[in-house]
């Protein structure tokens, strides 16, 4: 076990393990890096020569809030309401306001492209909602 300094709040455990991992060639797990606050982290398995290099992975990591796949997905989400958001009229319309909306103002090519293109990032939007899983898949 080696014990380093780090910086109190600016460590994200599985992040720094993978940035550990891929700096020294270690195969460790999140389970081997334990936090004690404010400011160690004690690291299984370490060999002392070893000890600079981690050392220096530590100083150097920046943690991010979008790390993993399921990080993603959770921004995904989030940010699916704010994307409905920006659609004018259409975050606050009843169905039949959309339905005499459509009958009033699509009345060319244009407008039912404004029209269309306001449905598809309402679809996306839903999409990223509910399966934001689905837009990783590749066709």
């Amino acid at each position: 076990m080696a014990t380093f300094t780090i910086t109190p709040g600016m460590i994200r455990g599985d992040q720094l393990t993978d940035e550990i991992n891929n700096a020294v060639d270690l195969q460790l797990t999140v389970e081997d890096v334990v936090y004690y606050p404010p400011d160690k982290l004690v690291v299984a398995g370490v060999a002392p020569e070893n000890e600079a290099a981690i050392q220096a992975v530590i100083d150097a990591h920046v943690p991010t809030d979008i790390y993993t796949v399921e990080d993603q997905h959770r921004q995904t989400k989030s940010n699916a309401g704010v994307a409905v958001g920006n659609i004018p009229g259409w975050t606050t319309w009843d169905e039949q306001q959309a339905l005499d909306w459509i009958d009033t103002d699509v009345t060319d090519l244009d407008s039912a492209k404004q029209a269309l293109s306001a449905m598809a990032r309402m679809i996306v939007a839903m999409r990223n909602k509910l399966w934001p899983e689905l837009q990783d898949l590749q066709d």
